[in-house]
């Protein structure tokens, strides 16, 4: 006896620019991309910043404050506001690290890799450390202001991880399949409607 073939669900449109609900295979190409492209900007500032690209159009432009005392890393000394401001990308690579390798289940599509990979070059890479090596001109610039920015840039970075840890927490749990994570966190930070 035939038996009757099973109906296949409808195709689904996908959006491109979001990472795939419901589709649990990983790319690696486009995951690779994706982390090399969010490592690039924490040398690509300290680069920026040490080659002081706008004196070149503005030649009595001074370079950034240094700030004191400097930072020692591996037997070499850094300026420690430009170190600072540089590690800031890095300190976000590490945790989109953490997230695209052992967190996130779904793929990556090429389109959302390269969209998040250009957003953060130009933001993080370009504009915002352009923008740093202007800051000898603010009137307004505080050393105490940036180690304030800089202390709670990196608490943000790690309450998300964190949100995203008790996120994929509360997925893990059978009894929760298919319901929003509104809780803690990833209540407070990420789903906040």
């Amino acid at each position: 006896m035939a038996t009757k073939p099973k109906a296949q669900p409808p195709p689904q449109t996908l959006d491109p620019y979001s990472i795939q609900r419901g589709t649990y295979a990983r790319y690696w190409p486009t995951t690779f991309f994706f982390l090399l492209g969010r490592a690039i900007p924490g040398p690509l500032s300290w680069f920026s910043i040490s080659l002081h690209p706008l004196r070149y159009l503005f030649p009595n432009l001074p370079t950034p404050p240094p700030g004191n005392p400097p930072m020692h890393l591996l037997s070499n000394q850094y300026p420690r506001i430009p170190f600072l401001f540089a590690a800031m990308p890095a300190i976000l690579a590490i945790k989109y690290t953490l997230w695209i390798l052992l967190l996130v289940r779904e793929p990556l599509t090429p389109q959302f890799a390269l969209f998040g990979v250009l957003a953060n070059l130009l933001y993080e890479g370009i504009v915002s450390t352009l923008v740093f090596t202007t800051t000898a001109l603010n009137p307004f610039w505080s050393e105490r202001v940036f180690y304030a920015s800089f202390a709670v840039y990196v608490c943000s970075v790690w309450i998300e991880l964190l949100a995203e840890l008790q996120r994929w927490q509360f997925k893990r749990d059978p009894r929760n399949g298919g319901k929003l994570c509104t809780q803690d966190f990833w209540g407070v930070t990420r789903h906040i409607n």
